[in-house]
């Protein structure tokens, strides 16, 4: 039994630090920060950040933002707005300080945003259409935790800042629902941030963040994200099952 327990233990540990190539670049612990428009600036001193380096925004369809991670180190991750949007570069707005996350500055949460717009009227911001972010590179042997950040200053009575939050088609599903998010009230009064935790690729390397307003016609805005990557379940308990080992094998060399 106790050469059972040492070789499940060795196999646990062998499986956790082996090498493989598609875990050389990104690992678990890893922190990525996004800034999705400058105008207030970006936060700077401590964690890195990632923004939007065309005229301080992203450019619909055709930039895509290399990422590197909140240590400043780089990543196979870029991030590209793919479908219908676009920002508001002068205008500033949102929150900063507790109870909101404390990864958020007044730099971060302070401006935004991507507005959902007119295809065939660039610059018009209409309500009750889609828009989408995706993030590419991610390894699909490992899961993220995504925080995202919508918040605005005012009420705007006439098209409220509402819309559904989804990611790689899932609601978040901390801290506050992503179905029909309001900006105003959830995001700016109440300083919610949705929250998708371990979530998979789905074996594509991506992860699609969409915004829809179609329910409300309205309009939807992000400010900021935060992603983390963190060990799949499998590797978790993996990680248990040795660690139990261990401690089996310490009570009976005690008790000896």
């Amino acid at each position: 039994m106790k050469r059972i327990l040492i070789i499940v233990c060795g196999i646990a540990a062998a499986a956790l630090l082996a090498p493989t190539a598609a875990r050389a670049e990104l690992v678990v612990g890893d922190v990525f920060l996004i800034d999705f428009n400058d105008a207030a600036g970006h936060p700077s001193g401590g964690d890195t950040w990632n923004w939007p380096s065309n005229d301080a925004n992203f450019v619909i369809g055709s930039e895509t933002l290399a990422l590197v991670n909140s240590g400043g180190g780089g990543s196979p991750l870029t991030i590209q707005c793919t479908d219908d949007m676009r920002d508001s570069t002068n205008n500033t707005s949102g929150w900063v300080g507790p109870p909101g996350p404390d990864w958020v500055d007044s730099n971060a949460s302070g401006d935004y945003y991507f507005l959902y717009w007119n295809a065939q009227n660039p610059g018009s911001v209409v309500a009750g259409t889609t828009g989408a972010v995706t993030i590419f590179g991610l390894d699909d042997d490992l899961e993220y935790t995504v925080e995202l950040v919508s918040s605005k200053n005012d009420s705007n009575a006439a098209n409220p800042y509402v819309a559904t939050y989804t990611l790689d088609d899932s609601t978040a599903d901390q801290q506050v629902s992503s179905t029909g998010f309001n900006s105003y009230t959830s995001g700016y009064l109440g300083e919610k941030v949705m929250i998708w935790d371990s979530v998979g690729t789905g074996g594509d390397g991506e992860l699609t963040l969409k915004m829809d307003t179609v329910a409300y016609g309205k309009l939807a805005l992000i400010s900021a994200m935060r992603i983390e990557v963190v060990p799949e379940p499998a590797t978790m308990g993996l990680l248990g099952l040795g660690f139990a080992g261990m401690a089996v094998l310490r009570r009976r060399r005690r008790n000896k």
